[in-house]
């Protein structure tokens, strides 16, 4: 996985198990205070630094633990420990973004579900009353308005993992595309259950087709567009984690 590092003299602390044994003997020196901006994986780090002989120097624990290792440290051996779980830390990421694609088609499985609970309202209902079928078609409207709250909550998600670290703002590049087409296929259920109540009102073959051609819309654009797309970078991303 690559990193952003900018700052010298910090590869020791990538090894993957690296020991550093504290000086026996004591040494003053003479430092300068450091502007340096430092920068691991699109985030800066508060962590003070200093200059000294041409080198940047950082706390050991702060930059270690910026690129994903742990420190322990040994007061009896006077030993820092630095163990690097780059590896892990890529293969959490992967997780994290198949997570969030795999939430995004589970939601994209509620559409459908609603999609077939407008089918059995429209022609399977007949013991209801047409004023408790309008009911019914209200309350999929609404909950179609649950869903899309549900995808803006994801979306959210997802910004702020990109503003985290540069490697979701790659990872998460298809899911643009996904949440503009859900949020399209949701906003087009208020015209449905406005034909489907048309059509259980006046059943011609023109409304008929009104209601369908609408219903047939949301439809495509979920399975083509959303949850075959999901679906897809879920999958991509768990191969990520195995390999």
């Amino acid at each position: 996985m690559k990193r952003n590092i900018i700052a010298g003299a910090l590869a020791v602390m990538l090894a993957l198990s690296t020991t550093v044994l504290a000086a026996s003997t004591q040494k003053q020196i003479t430092v300068d205070a450091n502007q340096m901006k430092v920068v691991v994986d699109g985030k800066n780090m508060t962590a003070d630094n200093f200059l000294y002989n041409g080198t940047t120097y950082l706390p050991l624990r702060a930059i270690s633990e910026a690129v994903g290792a742990t420190v322990a440290y040994d007061d009896k051996t006077q030993t820092a420990t630095i163990t690097s779980s780059g590896t892990s830390r890529e293969a959490t990421m992967n997780a994290t973004t198949a997570d969030v694609y795999d939430e995004l088609f589970y939601t994209s499985q509620k559409l459908f579900d609603l999609l077939d609970n407008f089918n059995y309202v429209v022609y399977f209902s007949n013991n209801l009353t047409k004023t408790e079928r309008e009911s019914k078609i209200d309350s999929l409207a609404e909950y179609a308005i649950t869903l899309k709250e549900d995808v803006e909550k994801q979306e959210a998600r997802i910004a702020k993992y990109e503003a985290k670290n540069s490697f979701y703002t790659t990872s998460f590049v298809e899911s643009t595309g996904i949440i503009s087409n859900f949020n399209k296929a949701l906003d087009m259920f208020s015209n449905l259950a406005t034909k489907t109540k048309i059509y259980m009102n006046d059943n011609t073959d023109a409304n008929y087709q009104a209601m369908a051609d609408v219903y047939s819309n949301i439809s495509d654009i979920n399975n083509k567009s959303v949850y075959y797309n999901c679906q897809t970078q879920h999958d991509k991303f768990m191969v990520r984690i195995t390999e």
